[in-house]
């Protein structure tokens, strides 16, 4: 572009990068997203032009870029249009100031000096960021010619040279990044914080319910041929979108929420492993022996999958409050209903989606996210072909004296702290059977699959509470078990064949520090079936009471030759509008 042949070779640029002289420009904030351009609507210009203090009080880009700079057609002055106008149109100009930008070495004529007008550029953002070649405050926005050509208004023809572009390069780069910032964080501001219910549960289903699984990994519901998964989520939710102070006026503006729509986004993989009887788990006895399952299409589907909630409206900051700490979120129940969460869902995470007024913002997006447990198989089974004799500390076949084999005739499981009613059954002829020691029909159970939070501390337990009913003494204490709860989740997003999965680790303790892990906790296995993650036999004892006895203690219990998941039921968790306590034990 330049000769040797004595053209002039444009001067270095100054290092405007915050790494290289130390100097960052602010990132400014707005409430509105045409701020950042111009706040020009803001202060009213009229008829006859804005006068020039709030001319040179707008904020945006635009604002700074246009009144603070020429442009080759736009420099010189004559019949003006409106009354203020910036930069000013003539050289003769009191605030400009006259100065040298440097000298400049012409091949055999010696030095010329390089004269520009220097012009304080109007910044109502950082008013003295210390931008190069600054004299007295003022930047070296236009040159002038040397040799007498005359402009319209008489003097000295102003011209745009490689100084003066570079200096806007100097000014406008700096500027251009924070703007840039800004509007990034503009758009990416809406945050909301989702925290568990109290009783640290986001969904509960009936395992048992008839399914099969297809040739994809998918579990599908007999019933009606869709997805067998999760149809309703609890969890709290709050915004807790920070203000914006916005620049130049100092105005905090809160970033409440309006009317707009809120939706629930549960992002996971699937173990196409799995089974209805579960016998696809990685299974794990009283003994801590562990099966691993035979399974050639892999424990993880390679890419993520979401499931979409039906949308939830918000009429304003009740519905969605603005908060900082956990009590100011709301409860909502999420309807999945057309698109179940599978109940083989591993790398389970709830995202919460907001759309609308936010602030000034008509249009604006929210969001958050939990990463939760995957999905805890809670077992209860009806084990009364045994009793427990607190004198002996040993198991007894039933007799059928005043420990005999029976019917449950009712179940409620429960759980969290207060403990509140997750599921209920009433037995019909097919219900809670009563398990034969020799042939016969096989014990009936209860087997639900629960979402829990991740517990708060490491070591932390969720509590299950088994409330059985009968209709006529000897009666049953309630059985209590508690589990940390199911970690199915891997280190990295998608593994391939030079970089597999690794064999899976026990996380019930807390998650694996080294990577990459993949954390599949196994299925207790008891009276050789896989029973579940919480497991409690439904047994009468000579003592009363929990006595906190295993069926598999030495000498286990025979075997049962299978299991009568029960079907149907009522979850309460999703059919309560409001949850209620566990009921008490029966006496």
């Amino acid at each position: 572009m330049f000769s040797n042949a004595g053209a002039e070779v444009p001067p270095q640029l100054n290092a405007w990068l915050p790494s290289l002289n130390g100097n960052t420009y602010p990132v400014p904030q707005f409430g509105v997203a045409r701020r950042f351009f111009t706040t020009r609507a803001d202060d009213g210009e009229g008829i006859f032009g804005t006068p020039l203090a709030a001319l040179n009080a707008r904020a945006g880009l635009g604002d700074y870029s246009n009144r603070g700079f020429y442009t080759e057609d736009n420099m010189e002055g004559g019949l003006l249009t409106y009354p203020f106008i910036s930069p000013p149109r003539s050289s003769a100009d009191l605030s400009f100031t006259d100065a040298t930008i440097r000298d400049q070495e012409v091949p055999g004529k010696g030095k010329v000096k390089i004269k520009a007008l220097f012009w304080r550029v109007p910044d109502a953002i950082a008013p003295n960021y210390p931008d190069p070649n600054l004299v007295a405050g003022k930047a070296p926005i236009v040159s002038y010619g040397q040799w007498g050509f005359f402009g319209a208004l008489g003097v000295k023809r102003r011209i745009l040279t490689l100084d003066n572009y570079n200096q806007m390069a100097d000014m406008l780069a700096p500027r251009a990044i924070a703007y840039t910032t800004g509007m990034i964080n503009f758009f990416f501001r809406g945050k909301l914080t989702v925290d568990p219910i109290q009783q640290r549960v986001f969904a509960v289903m009936n395992q048992g319910d008839p399914h099969t699984m297809n040739a994809d990994g998918y579990p599908i519901r007999t019933s009606n041929g869709q997805i067998f998964g999760f149809e309703k989520i609890r969890l709290r939710v709050r915004n807790s979108t920070d203000p914006i102070t916005e620049s130049g006026t100092n105005t905090v503006l809160p970033q409440t929420v309006g009317t707009g729509k809120l939706v629930a986004v549960a992002r996971y993989h699937r173990n196409p492993c799995y089974k209805p009887d579960l016998t696809g788990e990685r299974i794990v006895d009283f003994n801590n022996t562990l099966t691993e399952p035979n399974c050639p299409q892999g424990l993880r589907t390679n890419y993520q999958e979401i499931s979409v909630s039906a949308p939830l409206t918000i009429t304003g900051n009740a519905d969605l409050p603005f908060g900082t700490v956990i009590g100011a979120s709301v409860e909502k129940v999420f309807d999945f209903a057309s698109d179940p969460i599978p109940v083989n869902a591993t790398d389970l995470f709830i995202q919460v989606v907001y759309r609308g007024q936010l602030g000034q913002e008509t249009d604006g997006i929210a969001v958050g996210i939990i990463d939760t447990q995957e999905p805890t198989i809670v077992g209860a089974w009806n084990n009364t072909d045994h009793y427990y004799s607190n004198v002996g500390f040993n198991w007894l076949i039933q007799n059928g004296a005043n420990f005999g084999h029976r019917g449950i005739d009712s179940l409620s499981i429960c759980s969290g702290s207060p403990t509140t009613l997750m599921y209920r059954y009433v037995s019909p002829q097919d219900g809670l059977n009563i398990p034969f020691l020799n042939g016969g029909l096989n014990p009936g159970i209860v087997r639900l699959a629960m979402i829990n939070s991740k517990p708060p501390n490491v070591g932390n337990t969720q509590p299950y509470r088994m409330v059985a009913a009968f209709n006529a003494s000897p009666y049953m204490p309630l059985r209590p078990t508690d589990s940390r709860g199911q970690l199915r989740q891997a280190s990295q997003e998608i593994f391939t064949t030079s970089s597999p999965l690794p064999a899976p680790v026990l996380c019930e303790s807390g998650e694996p520090t080294t990577t990459p892990y993949w954390c599949f906790d196994p299925i207790k296995r008891r009276r050789g079936q896989p029973i579940g993650n919480a497991v409690r036999a439904m047994y009468f004892s000579t003592g009363g009471g929990s006595d906190g006895t295993d069926v598999d203690l030495p000498p286990a219990l025979p075997v049962y030759s299978g299991l009568r998941p029960v079907v149907g039921g009522t979850v309460h968790f999703n059919t309560d509008a409001i949850l209620t306590a566990c009921p008490a034990q029966q006496q």
